[in-house]
């Protein structure tokens, strides 16, 4: 095994908390309803104006999906990021394989 291929299985055996986690805006990388995700080792959260949809996975096992809905929200009130944390993170999209 390759040391990048080895370095990512560590990364992917590695406990919860030592993986990273992020909270980043919707910048084209998800639908468009969704204006911010969160995501860990085992979660995956997102934000719409009028829900909350939260994905939930064990290692070896299959998820759960528990959607929150805000009944009577004001969809002129929107989730926002308070303060910007370190870190970054890039999405490369399009369909070139290179």
């Amino acid at each position: 095994m390759s040391s990048l291929a080895s370095n990512r299985q560590e990364i992917l055996e590695s406990s919860p908390k030592q993986q990273a986690n992020y909270f980043v805006p919707n910048v084209g990388q998800r639908e468009e309803h969704i204006l911010y995700e969160w995501r860990g080792a085992e979660f995956a959260t997102y934000f719409s104006r009028d829900a909350v949809m939260l994905f939930l996975t064990a290692k070896g096992q299959s998820g759960v999906r528990l959607d929150l809905h805000f009944l009577g929200a004001e969809r002129s009130q929107e989730p926002e990021g308070k303060k910007l944390l370190p870190g970054r993170i890039h999405y490369l999209k399009g369909r070139d394989p290179a």
